[in-house]
């Protein structure tokens, strides 16, 4: 069991970009995050309650996962959520190794029940609409241009469309082209 953790830590810390590892095993990491918050939610009244009235416990509880547990990991996260990612994916891997024991068989049955890769995935029509949304002329504070926002759903609109779609038809009234200028 060593060795696999061994190579486990070698194969995360080495081998894959940072990211990697929360694509590569959602369920793992899922469990992982789960019992470890579990066990801080679990162990803070414990150690809080010793040092302050339960009434004052509770309240300084709500407030901290509230505030740091809650809002403040959404709010960054969602903003900068790649960079965080990134930055923390060391502690993450020593995490994961910590708790591995607790989380591999979860994990296990969670791939046997919802299989391995559910990755989040998008159809054309909800990319442009994502792509759109991303726009700053959405109004929304997005940092796509309009060209930008029209190269993207222009490619993404490339299947859809036929080289009749992209050409420019030639009027018969034309006389720089007409058939007859070249006989």
């Amino acid at each position: 069991m060593c060795s696999l953790l061994l190579l486990t830590l070698h194969y995360f810390l080495l081998s894959t970009p940072k990211i990697y590892l929360v694509v590569k095993y959602q369920h793992l990491l899922l469990c992982m995050l789960l019992i470890g918050n579990s066990l801080a939610m679990e162990a803070l009244p414990i150690f809080l309650n010793s040092l302050v009235h339960p009434a004052a416990a509770i309240l300084i509880l709500v407030i901290l996962i509230f505030m740091f547990g809650e809002i403040l990991p959404q709010a960054i996260c969602t903003r900068y959520g790649l960079t965080v990612g990134a930055t923390l994916a060391p502690l993450v891997c020593v995490l994961l190794i910590v708790f591995f024991l607790f989380s591999y068989p979860i994990r296990k049955v969670l791939d046997w029940m919802l299989g391995k890769g559910h990755a989040a995935l998008l159809k054309t029509a909800e990319l442009k609409t994502f792509v759109n949304f991303h726009g700053n002329e959405a109004g929304k504070g997005g940092d796509l241009t309009h060209e930008e926002t029209t190269i993207i759903t222009g490619a993404l609109e490339l299947t859809e469309k036929t080289a009749k779609d992209a050409m420019t038809p030639i009027s018969k009234g034309d006389t720089e082209f007409n058939n007859d200028n070249w006989s």
